[in-house]
């Protein structure tokens, strides 16, 4: 139940490694924009967010919006974070401040413990669904990196996907 942060070099930060902060049985982590560390916490059914010195970012570990044994987070454009909860047979959306979005958790026929979760440029949003081996695509869920006909006018490449 922690986190052991490396610097370049491999060796372990000062206060590494990290327990308490909500964690329990850490199974998954994915950065932010910001340097944060979402750490899904598969007992817990939480996230615990950590800043790149290893601190807790306020108002951490995170619960709600339907979060059920999260094994994976992604990010969209916006920041926000996008949880697959294995137990929950859904995704969940959180604001980048930790708060389920309206809405969550999301439910989708055919979700059946998914297992990964990642968002392509277009704010698309791509689960492994482990229980129906199947991979599932929510296209346009979440928010795009690069706005679609803002990239086609620059790139010259209307009507084919960012």
């Amino acid at each position: 139940n922690s986190v052991t942060i490396l610097d370049s070099t491999g060796t372990p930060l000062v206060n590494s490694p990290i327990t308490g902060n909500g964690m329990d049985h850490p199974g998954a982590v994915s950065i932010d924009g910001a340097g944060n560390a979402w750490i899904s916490n598969t007992n817990g059914n939480t996230l615990t967010v950590l800043d790149h010195t290893g601190a807790p970012l306020s108002g951490s570990p995170f619960s709600g919006g339907g979060i059920a044994i999260p094994v994976g987070t992604a990010f969209d454009g916006a920041g926000n974070v996008w949880v697959a909860n294995s137990a929950g047979n859904g995704i969940t959306e959180l604001s980048s401040t930790g708060t389920p979005m309206l809405g969550s958790p999301f439910l989708a026929s055919g979700l059946s413990s998914p297992s990964s979760i990642a968002v392509d440029g277009a704010g698309s949003i791509w689960l492994a669904n482990q229980g129906g081996d199947s991979l599932i695509e929510l296209i346009g869920a979440g928010v795009p990196a690069v706005t679609p006909i803002a990239s086609a006018l620059t790139t010259g490449s209307i009507g084919t996907r960012p």
